[in-house]
This record gives structure tokens, C-alpha cells and sequence, in this order.
């Protein structure tokens, strides 16, 4: 196929241009809430120490290592999911008198600006298990 009109090229260059920039506007958007999803976690581990519930001091650490907030939520997620178990420090919110799942990380997806980052089935994992709290 020949194209001999300038202008049939330029608009699909035009076209490109758009997406690449629309493309750069969404991973910018993003990258701050994945930002965001890490400072509520960082948020909720500080209240979780205020009121003395002894959770893993390295769980930030190791949130770092696994690559940020959503990866690090992500690995928990699909170990509970796959093993029906959940991991010491929800159990430790859970048992709290009163409970404070409230400061769980699995409160922490299901909340409307964040269930973005997470897929469908990670998200009804969590509302599921708020729901019997209620609180989902």
C-alpha cells in the first residue's frame, strides 16, 4: 500500500503523539496513588504501634523489598487466598479489643480510590472479609 498524501502520515504520527501522551498522564496518575496506597500503609502501621498491637517491625522493611505498597499487599493477598490462612498480623487486629481490622491492609484495598490497583478477585477477597466485620 502506498500513501502519496502527507497528510494521512501526519495524522497518524498526530494520533501516536496523542496516545503516548495520554498513556504518560495515566502512569503518572498511577505511580501517586500506588504512592498513596504506601503512605496509608505506613499510616496505619503508626496507629497499629500506638496502640501497642506488636505487628512485625520489619513489615515496612519488607514492603520496601517486595517493591512498594501494592506488591508487597499483592504477595500477602494471594498467600491468604491461596491457603484460606490469614497471616499473623491481621489475626493480631483481629483479636485486638476491640478488633481494629479497620487498620488491616485488606481494609486498605477495598477502599474506592485505591481498588484500581488490585484486581477484581484480590478486591472481593478483602470485601468479603470485611464484610464480616462489617466494614466493607
Amino acid at each position: 500500500l502506498k500513501i502519496s498524501d502527507l497528510h494521512i502520515l501526519n495524522t497518524f504520527k498526530d494520533a501516536a503523539k496523542n496516545t503516548a501522551l495520554i498513556l504518560s498522564v495515566l502512569d503518572q496518575n498511577e505511580i501517586k496513588l500506588r504512592q498513596q496506597f504506601q503512605e496509608r500503609i505506613k499510616e496505619s502501621f503508626a496507629k497499629v504501634q500506638a496502640l501497642k498491637i506488636s505487628v512485625s517491625p520489619s513489615l515496612l522493611e519488607r514492603m520496601q523489598i517486595d517493591g512498594g505498597g501494592v506488591e508487597f499487599v499483592k504477595r500477602i493477598l494471594h498467600d491468604e487466598m491461596a491457603s484460606g490462612d490469614m497471616k499473623s498480623g491481621f489475626k493480631k487486629l483481629e483479636e485486638h479489643i476491640p478488633h481494629k481490622v479497620e487498620l488491616s491492609l485488606e481494609y486498605l484495598v477495598i477502599q474506592p480510590q485505591f481498588i484500581s490497583l488490585f484486581t477484581s478477585e484480590e478486591v472481593e477477597f478483602c470485601k468479603k472479609l470485611m464484610a464480616k466485620y462489617n466494614l466493607s
